[in-house]
């Protein structure tokens, strides 16, 4: 047998540069974020918690983990995870648990009370939050941890939004929520509930508030036009998840479904409501979409799931009609470009009850036509940043866009314009009444503009895949 061939020079014996081979080129390290850091849509450090897991400091690595996410249970079990699909630790073995590792720490924060270390001086300025789901809770923390007095008005009579009224318990358990929200309470954040805000500009002059956060929520559900004559049998899946809940927590009546439900949409939403409605008594639950499995937009191990607990999925079906206690649908198919053409073949299914659960959507786009903005931008060939003569107190939200960026912000840009590098000045944030409406991820920009140093936020965004 041969030996291989050996591609290593010899020597250059007549060179004073050492024996073996010499090196021409030396590589050139640059920081980068870990694959987990930049996949995470809550912008965790999770390579810096993760790190401290790994040597049993729980309770540091938990620590660490709040100054982003103040809600690692609530993460840890009902976020998607796209930090293991991005881990390039699966190229060896497979990708690390962080989502277990998170959840573990979360709970171990209640079991064993783990508390925050106090928040610094305080600054005198006061914060109002409208709306006590995640982008309001996220928020008010993260105001809350840098010396700020806040409070949150909400409309319902519980908190924790869609986390409490989206997302079933059989997911995230209820006490687990109120033991995160409880927490925060007892960090300073005060909380008023079953209080409707109807003017905003009047209760952030009443209550002398510095600065309004709009965190309204995604409680819209988009609606389908289906002819049908008994349209008390249809509800929507937002609404239907709403008065489940509620009726769970309070006792009240569920939903009156009947015997065979169906429920028409492909998202993770969907597949809630259909093994909501089993829960509540439904004998047949089954989901009609009009893509197939592979085009759903539901993640793959909801639907393996669903269909565990005796869900019927039917794919490339389309509803056309509803009467009474039948389901007509049209047979589909997809085009080259994976979208759904009708066959002109049509079923007819059984169901008492119809819900609608197509991917549902908030009222941003209307509250940001309405609400005015504290800060004020100007584009331009020139990309000129504004300064404390030119920062005014009001400007058109419509007027521009928002660019995210790697380290968790978002920076105003008008059409056609450079982006700017700075936000306006303080003195414009706090003589302008609203902060611009949505988003936890925003308020990342706004926080140094209150007078504290810059701190990464957008603990609200787990629950997003949802959506």
């Amino acid at each position: 047998m041969s030996r291989p061939l050996d591609m290593t020079l010899p020597p250059d014996l007549s060179r004073k540069t050492g024996t073996g081979p010499v090196l021409s080129r030396v590589p050139r390290w640059r920081p980068a974020l870990p694959p987990c850091n930049h996949a995470c849509p809550a912008g965790e450090d999770i390579q810096a918690w993760l790190s401290l897991a790994q040597s049993g400091q729980f309770e540091a690595a938990w620590r660490r983990l709040i100054e982003v996410n103040p809600l690692p249970a609530v993460h840890g079990r009902v976020c998607y995870h796209p930090c293991e699909h991005a881990c390039n630790r699966a190229e060896v073995d497979e990708a690390v648990s962080i989502h277990a590792i998170e959840r573990f720490l979360g709970d171990e924060a209640l079991r064993l009370g783990w508390l925050p270390a106090p928040p610094p001086a305080p600054t005198g300025k006061r914060v109002l939050v409208v709306g006590a789901g995640p982008s309001g809770l996220s928020c008010a923390w993260h105001l809350n941890r840098l010396g700020h007095s806040v409070e949150i008005r909400e409309a319902g009579p519980r908190p924790g939004g869609m986390l409490r009224f989206g997302i079933p318990a059989y997911r995230l358990p209820r006490a687990v929520l109120d033991g995160e929200v409880a927490r925060m309470l007892a960090a300073g954040v005060q909380l008023t509930l079953n209080h409707k805000v109807e003017d905003v500009l009047a209760e952030w002059r009443e209550g002398g508030f510095d600065a309004v956060f709009m965190a309204i929520g995604a409680h819209l559900a988009k609606r389908v036009d289906i002819p049908a004559r008994e349209a008390g049998r249809i509800l929507d899946a937002v609404s239907f998840l709403q008065q489940a809940s509620l009726a769970q927590e309070q006792g009240l009546r569920p939903p009156e479904l009947g015997r065979r439900v169906a429920i028409y949409g492909g998202g993770n939403t969907a597949m809630d409501a259909a093994r909501t409605a089993r829960r509540l008594g439904a004998e047949e639950a089954m989901i009609i979409y009009r893509r197939d499995r592979d085009h759903m937009p539901a993640h793959d191990f909801e639907a393996i799931e669903a269909e565990e607990e005796g869900i019927t999925i039917n794919w490339l079906r389309s509803i056309r009609q509803f009467d009474s206690d039948c389901l007509e649908v049209e047979v589909m198919t997809l085009d080259e470009q994976g979208q759904p053409q009708p066959t002109g073949r049509f079923e007819t299914l059984e169901a008492d009850a119809l819900i609608l659960a197509p991917r549902p959507g908030g009222g941003l786009e209307r509250a940001q036509e309405r609400a005015r903005c504290a800060l004020e931008w100007r584009g331009g060939a020139g990309g000129r940043e504004p300064d404390d003569r030119s920062a005014g107190p009001v400007c058109r939200r419509r007027h521009g866009s928002l660019r995210a960026h790697r380290d968790g912000g978002h920076w105003p840009r008008q059409e056609g314009g450079a982006p700017h590098r700075r936000l306006a000045a303080r003195r414009a944030l706090l003589q302008a009444p609203l902060l611009p409406a949505g988003g936890d991820r925003l308020l990342a920009a706004l926080v140094p503009d209150l007078g504290a140093g810059e701190r990464s936020v957008g603990a609200g965004t787990g629950v997003a895949p949802r959506f």
